[in-house]
């Protein structure tokens, strides 16, 4: 039986390579993808604007049939949406998702597609499973790392729009309602940078890519739906800014860039910074009469219908004989209060906080017995922690709720630890509730730290 196996394998094999050989635009294609040192799709690319190549499905759940394909959907808008168990905002964005299904209903058809086939992707069926159950989600599903293989797909959320007619109208992190309601009555929109039509915001110069929509002479500009997110920390590039004396960000928000200037920190809990966190708070403090600049949304264009609201583009370039981090952060302050006008302040405040402590009389029972520490597992949905330390436990945790508290490790805990928790990780409840079955406890407290506070400017 072994043999035949094989051979039916070197035969669909040899195909493929047939098929490859006899399709000239393919084999362009690949061509190209490996001069630019891209991973080499094994299928023709969908393109936006031409017709969707014809596709199956296997291993598909919550729909009428195990099997589908492109020809199934004829005269419905589909919308193929690419995720991995390792990709955490796939996963948050499924209720959305769901919510869209079940509103375009009549009209439209979603499809999670899960990649099963790296180390992280062998369960994939199984937690979807528990994401579906705890969001109370009714999408349809397919298992298939292939598809994803055959058109190019390197990152994710990846999702790919096609019409009534069969037609490509867009490849996108993400989509909106919104934007949908649009397309269903013909009208245009313009989608984040998806794998057919991202750019970088930036030249090898620092020099704005585009220069219609500078907002004064520093290079502080709107972003644009198109632009790739590049979001990096101050701290973290001081030789590179020591050498060229440039510094950009690309596609973050108000509050970001502020923590940025003032902490060199662009995002909120600093989870992996020993001598940070847990000192400062994570986002500033906001106290202003119009907070409207400070909401900001990744996926949609403002007004114009192509920049985004409250979403910009920074650059700095500074001598590279003064360019040190601490100059670069006085510079960008300087930029931010030129532009925004904003007063800034670090002040000590009282702070919503979280303790992991363990609970009075209770003997704990989760000192490790041993094991493989390397196969501590954590995603959405749970964890289950082998032979760690219980200081392992927090940034993890900080980092599936980055706009929760700050949580502190009081446990005492020295030792070793094997802990399992089986519950939704961004729901804080649910895993206080999990913890308190190993004897342990989140417990909610204020603590003064300091913290960013952004006001109005004071009137002279």
């Amino acid at each position: 039986m072994k043999i035949y196996r094989i051979i039916l394998l070197l035969t669909l094999l040899a195909n493929v390579a047939i098929a490859q050989e006899n399709n000239p635009e393919l084999l362009k294609m690949q061509q190209e993808y490996k001069a630019a040192g891209l991973p080499i799709p094994q299928g023709l690319q969908p393109e936006v604007g031409k017709p969707m190549p014809d596709f199956t499905l296997n291993k598909v759940t919550s729909y009428g049939s195990n099997n589908v394909s492109l020809k199934d959907f004829k005269g419905k808008w589909l919308i193929l949406d690419f995720w991995a168990t390792t990709c955490a905002t796939c996963i948050a964005s499924f209720p959305k998702m769901n919510a869209i299904q079940e509103k375009f209903k009549d009209q439209l058809q979603i499809i999670l597609i899960g990649d099963n086939a790296s180390k992280y992707g062998k369960n994939i069926q199984n937690m979807y499973e528990k994401v579906k159950k705890a969001r109370e989600l009714k999408l349809v599903s397919a298992y298939d790392s292939l598809l994803k293989r055959n058109y190019g797909i390197v990152g994710v959320p990846h999702q790919i729009i096609i019409d009534d007619k069969g037609m490509v109208i867009a490849r996108t992190p993400s989509v909106t309602e919104g934007q949908l309601e649009k397309l269903f009555k013909g009208e245009t929109v313009i989608f984040s940078g998806g794998k057919s039509n991202s750019i970088d915001a930036f030249d090898d110069n620092g020099n704005l890519n585009n220069n219609e929509y500078l907002l004064y002479s520093s290079s502080f500009s709107k972003s644009i739906l198109t632009e790739k997110m590049r979001v990096p920390d101050i701290n973290d590039h001081s030789e590179k800014i020591k050498e060229t004396g440039l510094f950009c960000i690309a596609k973050w928000h108000l509050a970001g860039l502020y923590n940025l200037a003032y902490t060199g920190k662009a995002s909120g809990p600093m989870i992996f910074s020993e001598t940070q966190y847990g000192k400062t708070a994570a986002w500033p403090v906001v106290e202003v009469s119009d907070k409207s600049l400070f909401n900001h949304n990744f996926s949609e264009a403002d007004q114009t219908g192509v920049s985004m609201k409250g979403v910009y583009n920074y650059s700095v370039r500074i001598p590279k004989e003064n360019a040190t981090v601490e100059n670069v952060k006085k510079a960008m302050q300087m930029d931010l209060k030129k532009y925004f006008g904003y007063d800034v302040s670090k002040e000590k405040r009282l702070i919503r906080c979280m303790k992991l402590v363990v609970m009075p009389k209770i003997t704990l029972k989760i000192k490790t017995k041993g094991g493989d520490a390397n196969k501590t597992v954590l995603n959405q949905t749970g964890m289950s922690m082998i032979s760690q330390k219980i200081d392992y436990f927090i940034p993890l945790l900080v980092g599936l709720n980055q706009n929760g508290p700050i949580i502190y490790n009081e446990t005492g805990i020295d030792y070793n630890v094997d802990l399992k928790v089986d519950a939704m990780m961004d729901d804080l409840s649910a895993v206080k509730k999990e913890l308190q079955k190993s004897g342990l406890d989140l417990v909610e407290f204020e603590k003064e730290l300091e913290v960013l506070v952004i006001k109005d400017p004071t009137k002279k």
